[in-house]
């Protein structure tokens, strides 16, 4: 039996093993024309447009000249590192275990794909986690003053961080404006509570200004560098609405049923995908739903589902104001990973309520002899 302290360096090796022999065995080395549009930013910055943000460029030249690799091979590494760090940082709030159940996410096929190929996803989804966790620190912050505007400080620097990889990082900027908008104390918190409340909601107020000031930087660089705020016009006639109806709804189907579908695909193939994964669905509610409960919306794996159902929502406004790619299994896998991620969260914090409530749980941690 793997220990739990290894498991998690056991699921990031074979990752690595993976994400090689996928690079390596793929005729164009998992690699589509953004992903070529990224390596001649990391070679030469002098070609950047602001079509896509220059953070991965920016990491992948880096790693390039760290190793001496090339960029194309510096992108995979940026991906495993990526995961790596995720892993580590996990560990350190939620123990070995339950890191390595959210790292193993990555071994599924959608998630797998994306992180072999030279995207961006794999490094936004790794930050947005990160933000996650940042932004839902601050609101309930619990220390002292001075360690609460240094998590003001560290929440709005990943923020800026996230957009500078994918502009549609954008939408937490969106979902932090309307917690702190939408926030209404209850007046039975209590004096000292309703203070407490009030100095976490100013701490996330000036991490929103804080990054706020580092997007609007970002832009202008952006103008400054190539006349266009994010790469040229981004709005334009798209699809009627019959059309964005299915994008959408195979959108959906495809992370539903783990099976990314195609025009032209195998029916019995698509048929087979529902059936199994109904069937899985049948076996979690009939051996879950007794003892399940999801946690309050205060936890942090409710704040992962929202954060998850917002990206969707914001991803699919704008499909529908720009007429972008379909919604395929890169573009919905970051509001996926959030959900299944909240998913791992809330099903181990169900476990560990069991195993609180159990007396057979608390003869077994008092008296392991």
């Amino acid at each position: 039996m793997i220990e739990e302290k290894h498991r998690l360096s056991l699921i990031w090796l074979v990752l690595g093993v993976l994400l090689a022999g996928l690079g390596f065995v793929h005729p164009t080395h998992a690699t589509s024309p953004d992903s070529v549009h990224y390596l001649r930013m990391a070679t030469d910055f002098r070609t950047y447009d602001g079509a896509f943000p220059p953070g991965y460029p920016f990491l992948i030249a880096f790693i390039s000249y760290l190793t001496q690799l090339p960029v194309l091979w510096a992108s995979k590494l940026v991906n495993w590192l990526a995961l790596g760090v995720s892993g580590v940082c996990w560990a350190r709030r939620i123990g070995s275990g339950r890191a390595a159940g959210l790292l193993a996410l990555w071994l599924l096929p959608g998630a797998l794909r994306v992180a072999a190929y030279t995207w961006s996803e794999t490094v936004f989804v790794v930050l947005l986690l990160e933000v996650v966790w940042q932004a839902h620190s601050v609101w309930y912050w619990q220390g002292n003053t001075t360690d609460s505007g240094w998590a003001s400080v560290q929440l709005a620097g990943l923020a800026v961080a996230l957009i500078m990889v994918r502009y549609v990082g954008l939408f937490v900027l969106i979902g932090l404006a309307g917690l702190i908008i939408g926030y209404q104390p209850k007046g039975s918190l209590g004096t000292r509570m309703l203070g407490r409340a009030n100095a976490n909601r100013r701490g996330l107020t000036w991490a929103l200004l804080g990054a706020g000031v580092g997007v609007g930087l970002l832009l202008v660089f952006n103008y400054t560098s190539t006349g266009h705020w994010v790469g040229g016009p981004r709005l334009a006639p798209t699809d009627p609405w019959p059309q964005l109806l299915k994008i959408t709804a195979l959108g959906f189907a495809n992370e539903v049923f783990l099976y990314n579908y195609r025009p032209g695909v195998n029916w019995v193939g698509f048929g087979l995908a529902i059936l199994m994964q109904g069937s899985v669905c049948l076996f979690l509610y009939r051996n879950l739903n007794r003892r399940f409960r999801w946690p309050p919306i205060t936890s942090l794996a409710t704040w992962m589902a929202a954060t998850g159902l917002l990206y969707w929502l914001i991803l699919i406004t704008l499909r529908i104001l720009s007429p972008f790619d379909p919604l395929t299994e890169r573009l919905m896998m970051p509001g996926s990973h959030c959900v299944l991620v909240a998913v791992v969260l809330a099903l181990g914090q169900s476990q560990h309520s069991m195993m609180s409530k159990s007396p057979e749980r608390a003869e077994i941690r008092t008296n392991p002899s």
